[in-house]
């Protein structure tokens, strides 16, 4: 039985063998009929711009349709009534809002899945003055921050392994 598993695979490679040759036959023939088709560098230049070209375009769609969605979006917001005061964080998902509603100030709770009515406030306890904003700073005065330290830092340590350096280099002196 093992006898005649590996005639059969053999017969098997043999035929592969042969049918591989005609392949490779058959290819070679048909290599000699026909030519590449190589685009020439100028061809090649046209289909490059072409690309930077539509990639641009693209990009400015983008641009254009996210300002769009944005103005569209802003208008719904601005209600002339109503208006968002002051909101307070006081968990994830829950906050303490003051709105100013028809010219009324009231204080609501909101959570994820309701809104409560907490109490009306007088118009002389709110603190309407705009809050101090947030000073942002630039990329490269937090870099130069960095710079410094890490300048500091390291002259500290530079310092100490100039002395021993120094030291190293005197007892080399000593014993030559």
């Amino acid at each position: 039985m093992i006898l005649n598993t590996i005639d059969l695979c053999s017969n098997i490679f043999s035929n592969l063998k042969f049918a591989g040759a005609c392949n490779v036959f058959l290819v070679s023939k048909e290599a000699k009929d026909t030519s590449l088709n190589i685009p020439s560098s100028r061809d090649s230049l046209l289909q490059l711009l072409g690309l930077l070209v539509l990639f641009v375009v693209i990009l400015a769609a983008c641009y254009f349709v996210t300002r769009w969605i944005a103005s569209a979006g802003s208008g719904m917001v601005s209600a002339s009534n109503i208006k968002v005061i002051e909101t307070y964080k006081i968990t994830t998902n829950k906050y303490i809002q003051i709105v100013k509603i028809a010219g009324e100030y009231m204080a609501i709770a909101i959570s994820r899945d309701n809104i409560t009515f907490l109490c009306k406030l007088d118009e002389e306890n709110i603190n309407t003055m705009p809050a101090k904003a947030m000073e942002f700073a630039s990329f490269k005065d937090i870099l130069a921050k960095v710079k410094n330290k890490k300048s500091d830092a390291c002259d500290g340590v530079e310092d100490k392994v100039g002395e021993e350096d120094s030291e190293q280099y005197t007892d080399g002196e000593e014993e030559q």
